[in-house]
C-alpha cells in the first residue's frame, strides 16, 4: 500500500534511518518511496503557498540526508558482501540496482588488480631467473678463461689444491682442463704438460 507523503512522514523516515545507523542496516521504506516523494515535491512546488515552498525546502534537506545515509550503508554493505557476508535487507528497487552495480564494479576492480599483481610477480620472477642464469654464464666464462688444457703424463692421486678444492685422481695420458695455477704446479713437478691456455 502506497504511503501518503507528507513533510512529517519524511521526517519520520529520517529519524528511523538515523536509528539504524549504529547497526549499519537500512530502515524499511515503501518500494515506491522515491517516486512518491518526487510526485509530492512537484505538487508542492506548483503551489504558490509560501508555507508549501518552505516545507518543500526543508523536506529536500531531510531527503538528502536520508539518501546519503542509505547510500553510505549500501556501499559498506557491498564491501561486506564481496568479503562473503549476506547482502543488506530493505533496499528499494533503485537501491537494489545501485547495490548490484556496485558489486559488479568491485568484483571487476578486484579481478583487475589481482591480474596486474600476479602478472607483475611473474615478470619479476622471470627477470630474477634471467639474471641468475646470466651470472652463472659469466662465472662459467671466467672459469674457462682461467683454465687451460693439460696432458697428464703420470698417474696423479686425489689432492687438495691451493684454492682448497679437491682435484684428481688423474690417469696417465688423460687430457683435462685445469685452472692455470694448478696446471703450472703439475707441470713444474713433471706430472702434466700444458697444451694450451683458455685465452
Amino acid at each position: 500500500m502506497t504511503e501518503i507523503i507528507t513533510y512529517e512522514y519524511i521526517r519520520m523516515i529520517n529519524r528511523e534511518e538515523k536509528k539504524e545507523d549504529e547497526k549499519g542496516t537500512l530502515s524499511k521504506l515503501p518500494n515506491d518511496f522515491y517516486k512518491s516523494v518526487s510526485l509530492w515535491f512537484n505538487q508542492k512546488q506548483n503551489s504558490k503557498n509560501p508555507e508549501s515552498i518552505i516545507e518543500v525546502k526543508n523536506a529536500k534537506l531531510l531527503l538528502e540526508d536520508i539518501i546519503n545515509r542509505r547510500m553510505k550503508k549500501i556501499v559498506l554493505g557491498a564491501l561486506r558482501t564481496i568479503r562473503g557476508e549476506l547482502p543488506l535487507k530493505n533496499m528499494t528497487e533503485e537501491e537494489q540496482k545501485f547495490f548490484d552495480e556496485l558489486i559488479l564494479l568491485m568484483k571487476n576492480y578486484k579481478d583487475q588488480i589481482r591480474g596486474r599483481i600476479f602478472d607483475y610477480t611473474t615478470i619479476v620472477e622471470e627477470k630474477i631467473s634471467e639474471a641468475k642464469n646470466k651470472i652463472l654464464e659469466i662465472k662459467e666464462e671466467k672459469r674457462l678463461e682461467n683454465n687451460c688444457e693439460v696432458l697428464i703424463i703420470q698417474d696423479i692421486p686425489r689432492f687438495l689444491g691451493p684454492d682448497e678444492k679437491e682435484y684428481g685422481p688423474y690417469s696417465c695420458n688423460e687430457r683435462i682442463n685445469l685452472p692455470i695455477e694448478i696446471a703450472e704446479m703439475l707441470s713444474k713437478r713433471n706430472l702434466a704438460k700444458i697444451l694450451n691456455t683458455g685465452d
